[in-house]
Formats: structure tokens, sequence, C-alpha cells
């Protein structure tokens, strides 16, 4: 089992009703982050969900997801909030995608489209959707991969980068040693700086071959950064303020 995920564990049995992330509205405790992990990941199992992708905005929702789907050992491939309908097509192709999760007013996107289906009700603020990836399609991935993280596509046709679950561990540990003189109760990091020390490990780990100390995470709704914590490019639009044509990301 994961680092992380043993941590998120550990903390949910020792300090259940300590925070572990917070937004401008709301907080969960271990114990609660823990249970929403579970109930989601036991949904993908029983679903039958392999490549997932994850379109939703910066928030505790972002974050379950993210986890259920380490937590059941399957491929999460994070959708950059900036990307046009053209390079969603190109992302969902290329990780051979036959589940979407997603939240707030994008799930309506896909809830009205004839090419995805809703898989039951909404679990921890999620709405699940599959798709119908093809015969032909082909799972990208190295052994032990977990996440596939696209590049922002601002120089051409964004390109999927493979992140393994034992890269991932490592980055754990080193941000955890980074910060191991702060006070546990003090340690509150923010999501624009805890993303690019993350983003900045992950680099240098991924041309060579995420958190779990123990403290809070805050977070910043509608963040204009992707999941791999690469600034937006300045002239897109907020995908919150944009609608998908359904011609092109349906096709």
């Amino acid at each position: 089992m994961s680092h992380v995920i043993q941590s998120i564990k550990n903390f949910a049995h020792l300090r259940p009703n300590a925070v572990a992330i917070a937004d401008e509205a709301r907080c969960l405790t271990y114990a609660e982050l823990l249970a929403r992990v579970t109930e989601l990941g036991g949904v993908l199992q029983r679903q039958g969900c392999d490549s997932i992708a994850l379109h939703a905005d910066n928030g505790p929702e972002w974050i379950i997801a993210d986890l259920a789907a380490w937590y059941t050992n399957k491929l999460l491939v994070p959708v950059p909030p900036f990307f046009t309908a053209e390079q969603v097509n190109h992302l969902y192709s290329s990780g051979g995608i036959d589940t979407v999760i997603t939240s707030g007013d994008t799930a309506g996107l896909y809830a009205s489209s004839s090419d995805f289906e809703r898989l039951g009700e909404s679990v921890a603020g999620l709405s699940l959707f599959s798709r119908d990836c093809g015969d032909g399609a082909v799972r990208p991935i190295a052994r032990d991969c977990c996440k596939i993280t696209f590049t922002s596509g601002s120089t051409g046709t964004p390109k999927g980068v493979m992140l393994s679950g034992s890269t991932i561990d490592a980055v754990t540990r080193r941000l955890v040693a980074a910060f191991a003189d702060t006070p546990r109760a003090d340690l509150a990091i923010s999501t624009r700086v805890f993303t690019r020390a993350a983003c900045r490990l992950l680099g240098r780990a991924s041309r060579r071959s995420r958190r779990s100390a123990g403290g809070h995470r805050c977070l910043q709704p509608g963040s204009r950064r992707s999941a791999c914590g690469s600034p937006a490019p300045a002239a897109r639009t907020p995908a919150r303020s944009r609608s998908f044509p359904t011609s092109a990301l349906w096709g």
C-alpha cells in the first residue's frame, strides 16, 4: 500500500477529528476523508472502472477522487481546466479513458451527452460517467503507472507523462522531510505553494526514471493551474465560464 494512503489510514485512526483538508466553505477530518475515499473506491471497483479521467474543479472532491483511484489501483488522468475541447478529446483517446469523474457544472455537460452514461447516484459530491473507449483502445501505461499528467499543449499537442506509484511515494517522503521542522498544528500548505513544490520534484523524478505529514491542506477553489501545477495559458478562458461544443468534445 502507498505511503500516502497508509498515512491517511494511520491519522484517521490516531487523530480522527483532526482537519485533513479544507477550503473556504468547509473542512474534512481524516476520518471523514478516509470514509469518502473508501466509499468512492468501492464504487470504482464495483463498476469495473479502469482508466479514469478526473474533470473537476480544485477542491476536496478532487482530492477524494484522486485518492480513491490510487487506493483501488486505478489509472487516473487529471483533465487540466484550461484544455480546449479538442485537447480533452485527445486526452481521452490517448489515455483509453473508460470513466469520467466530475462535479459541479461540468457534470451537466456529460449528463446531456449521448456519448456518456451516468453510473448511479453521485458519491461524495462527485458524478461518474462511463465512456465507450472502443474495442481497439489500448491502455498506454508502464508498469506501476498510476497517473498520467498532460503538458499544457501551448506549443503543440499535449503530451502525457506517466507517473508511477513509487515515484509519487518518493516525492511524498521528500515533502514530508522538507516540512519536518514545521509544527503539525501550523502545517497548512496552500495549494499553489504545495503543488509547485510537488511538481518540481515530480519533474526531476520523471526525468530520472504528494503529502502525509499530518497537517492539513488548504484549497483555493477555481485555481487556474493544471493538475500538475503548470500555470494555464493566460489567453485561454477558465473552464467554469466556457461551454464545450457538442461536436468538438463529444465527437
